[in-house]
């Protein structure tokens, strides 16, 4: 079912980077990453944006906020969304953003507790 739900919104996306409207993905300036179809990016004079989804949801990085703001109300103008703010947890990793340091840490401490619980420890 996941892969389905991703596979739609996969395609939806495709067919956005392939039209030729004023709303697709081309006319908003994005490429498509060629080491994963599934990762899209544009540069900007506000910034870098790359934004990946994972069945309905999106996930975007970008190298200065008025990048991310921007792209989010392009979003808004392609479809209905709901800005859920900083990602703290995408896909079993925990994400960790220290903006003062401008580094951004990742784990999957929540899924190796998972593992270890499910078939116990070697």
């Amino acid at each position: 079912m996941v892969s389905t739900a991703q596979s739609l919104w996969h395609e939806t996306e495709q067919s956005y980077l392939e039209q030729d409207n004023a709303q697709s993905y081309v006319k908003l300036g994005f490429k498509q990453l060629h080491a994963d179809p599934c990762i899209y990016y544009r540069v900007t004079s506000l910034g870098t944006v790359f934004s990946t989804v994972h069945v309905d949801d999106f996930l975007i990085v970008s190298s200065t906020p008025d990048a991310s703001r921007a792209f989010k109300e392009e979003l808004k103008s392609l479809w209905t969304i709901s800005d859920l703010s900083e990602a703290c947890f995408c896909i079993g990793i925990t994400i960790s953003c220290n903006h003062i340091d401008r580094t951004i840490s990742i784990s999957q401490t929540t899924l190796i507790d998972h593992v270890i619980q499910q078939f116990g420890p070697s």
